[in-house]
């Protein structure tokens, strides 16, 4: 508890509560997941948590009082275009994704660590999962953000949009790789999709809220 109380993805999410609007009176942790052996406030990894809070503009007890954090994330749509060719494409990560039961497609995408510098997070991300590198940060488009799950989840994902050119023979190449965090045993295999096709269909099939 002593880590997690300094931890500083525990301190933004307490951070977050709108003191106009909401009144904690106890915090009970039913659940903490370490992304070290030993507890360190840098390394928190997942909290499950209930609240006895007020919502100060009813002044009613609030009933879904359950709460999952995590931390905030970083999401990257990559479009990628072919030297000397018209057509553009989205890139497209597919790993497994065991909560959802099954391999998913996703654009690239990563969690904030403890210093929450997103734009940082989202280069290391990207050369992770992709094998691009984005030599500065000023190449991003910032896209906003969304809250996936505010009902139980704190996570906030910041957007961006990137776009490159690469060669045929590049474009060829990363559709045979793997990639991914070697540490953490990823396994991400690439696919790349006519914009047209990811406006028309892709993305109802994919069910990817951050490339929506």
């Amino acid at each position: 508890l002593d880590a997690l109380v300094m931890a500083p993805k525990f301190v933004k999410w307490l951070r977050r509560m709108n003191p106009n609007q909401v009144q904690i009176n106890s915090i009970t942790i039913t659940d903490i997941n370490w992304f070290s052996a030993v507890p360190t406030p840098s390394k928190l990894g997942f909290v499950k948590c209930s609240l006895d809070a007020i919502d100060k503009t009813t002044g009613k007890k609030i009933a879904s009082n359950i709460a999952f954090v995590r931390g905030d994330s970083v999401a990257v749509l990559i479009i990628v275009k072919i030297a000397n060719k018209t057509k553009e494409y989205v890139l497209l990560c597919e790993q497994m994704r065991l909560p959802a039961g099954e391999r998913k497609k996703e654009i690239c995408a990563g969690m904030v660590d403890a210093e929450g510098n997103l734009a940082s997070v989202s280069l290391k991300e990207v050369k992770e999962e992709t094998g691009f590198v984005i030599n500065n940060v000023s190449e991003l488009t910032s896209l906003g953000s969304v809250f996936t799950s505010p009902g139980g989840l704190d996570e906030e994902v910041h957007l961006y949009s990137w776009t490159t050119t690469i060669s045929q023979k590049e474009f060829k190449e990363k559709q045979l790789k793997l990639y991914g965090n070697q540490e953490e045993q990823e396994e991400i295999k690439l696919s790349f999709v006519e914009i047209n096709e990811v406006l028309e269909t892709t993305l109802r099939e994919i069910g990817d809220v951050k490339a929506e």
